[in-house]
């Protein structure tokens, strides 16, 4: 039952009454793109700034390599993790040449951070009400380390956007009309969307995996859905089998007309992988009482669709297993060599760390107003609303499902913690989303209560208190995120310097191998040289004895241009024997090309 109070159209919805009709399907679907391309596009212009991180550059890099019919190379030290969507994106755009394929991707990058925003809109509204969606939307997009990879382009944003759309998906599950009983999980959808994330980061296997054994033992809420057959009896009534303790119960065969059609705006799910209940196999029968049909299970998966829904669920690690093996020779490549990076570079990680990092990483993202919101907003919800609420669109969402999701994404966080993977405040970021919706709920909750119930007050009253929290928040969140963006804004500076240089042929594959100071500079002068990461050599690693060397040309850019100011760093100079050829203010090119 809704128990929420009619609520006025949005201007979307007033607006679309005022166009054509058949004009209005076509609005409808094309309101959610506009929404998300204005948000890129306002995100772009807050934030100024905008270029490919290392581990996106690399993995375009090793895509250009896959185009032009070369094996990636993947063992190059503090090489990072492989990521095979991003290769292939790399492959797709690399007739396009490196400027395209890097203003392409940072343009992507845009889109997902704004997407994510929409989607958190979304669950938001479904759970909560369209205040608490648009509250908790506003909060993601305004936490800095979101906001600060999402302008790097960095692979955690659309993997955020995919397995949220995924729970967005399997959220608007609505009922069948059909006695209550809700629909089979969406399913095939829900799968998908988690295997283009398990492309991007492994934590998506574990979620693929518990929601296919969630699909394939699903159950109707009634246990049984029994199986109907219609007779041709000479006195005009059918046949219903009941249980085996019921008698046969008789009634009038002619189409009921008092009952409205069942009818539902929302997209159904693909007949292929819906539950079948096979009715024409039943026998007919006349009038005269005969031993009753065995049951049907309601809803059963076949045994095709349930090997479609398997090879969804494991696609995603077959793809990066077989990457693996085939480019290294080793299947479990990327998980050794992220194991390794992280001892090389000190990362935190190991199960003894969980307890204290985890909550911490979480708290870099949301800071203790939100945290206060979305522990209050979880308590209420889950304790004062009903167990499904009912949409403006007809949709069923429940915020259990939302915990569920929340506490689950922390517990894989610290599984893969535990098998050796670094604690990053990125792995966080979907576990900070749902509690940014949840935070919506403890500002704006309170809408979901019907009118005129005494607890909406008290959660006013709780709600109040998070808001003036929140907006108190907001001068120190906006002094971090300016300092956060004019870092860098002198980071693009610094390397389009360096783009500079190969744009004049100041470094060119003429002169190889290339040396720079350090790791950081080497996908980016291998995607835009178009070469092999091989031929750029970071002087901590390798003594460089020939070809060209790029040095910064202040220890302000020496010490601004470094994958992490906390990695471990050795000195180095100039190769011998290297004489000065081009400069600009960043860099100093030197050469000893034979």
């Amino acid at each position: 039952m809704n128990t929420t109070a009619e609520r006025p159209p949005d201007a979307l919805q007033r607006l679309a009454a005022h166009l054509p009709e058949g004009v209005r399907p076509i609005a409808a679907r094309l309101a959610a793109p506009l929404w998300i391309a204005a948000g890129a596009l306002v995100l772009w212009l807050i934030a100024g700034v905008g270029f490919a991180n290392y581990d996106t550059l690399y993995a375009l890099t090793w895509g250009g390599q896959l185009a032009r019919g070369e094996v990636p190379q993947y063992a190059i030290p503090i090489a990072p993790t492989p990521h095979p969507l991003v290769e292939v994106l790399g492959l797709v755009l690399a007739p396009l040449g490196p400027h395209a394929i890097e203003h392409v991707t940072v343009a992507l990058g845009f889109l997902a951070l704004s997407a994510c925003g929409w989607v958190v809109y979304r669950l938001g509204s479904l759970w909560f009400g369209r205040a608490a969606g648009a509250l908790a939307a506003l909060l993601l997009l305004t936490r800095v380390p979101l906001l600060s990879y999402g302008v790097r382009a960095y692979i955690d944003i659309p993997y955020l956007l995919l397995v949220l759309s995924a729970l967005l998906v399997e959220s608007r599950r609505h009922r069948s009309g059909i006695d209550g009983i809700p629909e089979r999980p969406a399913g095939a959808p829900v799968l998908v969307l988690l295997a283009l994330a398990g492309l991007l980061r492994p934590e998506a296997w574990v979620f693929s995996g518990l929601y296919w054994v969630y699909i394939v033992n699903w159950t109707p809420r009634t246990a049984r859905v029994w199986a109907r057959a219609r007779t041709r009896a000479r006195s005009g009534t059918s046949i219903v089998t009941g249980t085996p303790s019921q008698p046969e119960v008789a009634f009038d065969a002619s189409p009921q007309t008092d009952r409205p059609p069942q009818t539902s705006s929302h997209p159904q799910v693909d007949a292929s992988l819906r539950p079948e209940v096979d009715v024409s196999s039943q026998p007919e029968v006349d009038a005269s009482p005969r031993p009753r049909q065995a049951a049907a299970p309601a809803h059963q998966l076949t045994r095709r669709q349930i090997v479609s829904l398997t090879l969804l669920a494991v696609a995603a690690p077959l793809v990066w297993v077989v990457s693996d093996w085939l480019v290294t020779g080793h299947p479990f490549w990327s998980l050794t060599n992220t194991r390794h990076t992280a001892t090389t570079l000190d990362r935190v990680t190991g199960i003894g760390n969980v307890p204290q990092y985890i909550p911490r990483r979480i708290g870099e993202i949301l800071r203790p107003p939100v945290l206060a919101g979305a522990a209050l907003g979880g308590v209420l919800s889950l304790w004062w609303l009903p167990r499904r609420v009912l949409d403006d669109r007809g949709s069923w969402g429940s915020p259990i499902v939302g915990a569920a999701v929340g506490v689950l994404a922390v517990v894989v966080f610290a599984a893969f913690a535990t098998a050796g993977l670094p604690i990053d405040t990125r792995y966080a970021f979907l576990a900070a989303a749902i509690l940014c919706v949840f935070c919506g709920a403890g500002v704006c909750g309170w809408t979901r209560l019907a009118q005129g119930d005494p607890r909406r007050r008290w959660w006013m009253a709780g709600g109040a208190l998070v808001l003036v929290a929140l907006l108190a928040s907001i001068p120190s969140q906006y002094h971090s995120a300016h300092r956060e963006l004019d870092k860098l804004a002198r980071q693009e500076s610094i390397q389009n310097d360096l783009l500079a240089l190969v744009s004049d042929h100041a470094i060119t594959r003429r002169c190889e191998p290339v040396g720079v100071p350090n790791h950081a500079p080497i996908p980016l002068l291998a995607l835009y040289l178009e070469t092999s990461p091989r031929e750029i050599v970071s002087a901590e690693a390798k003594e460089i004895t020939s070809g060209a060397y790029v040095d910064p040309a202040s220890k302000a850019v020496e010490e601004d241009y470094v994958l992490d100011p906390h990695d471990p760093h050795l000195p180095v100079n100039v190769p011998p024997g290297f004489t000065e050829t081009h400069a600009n203010r960043s860099w100093f090119i030197f050469a000893h090309c034979r």
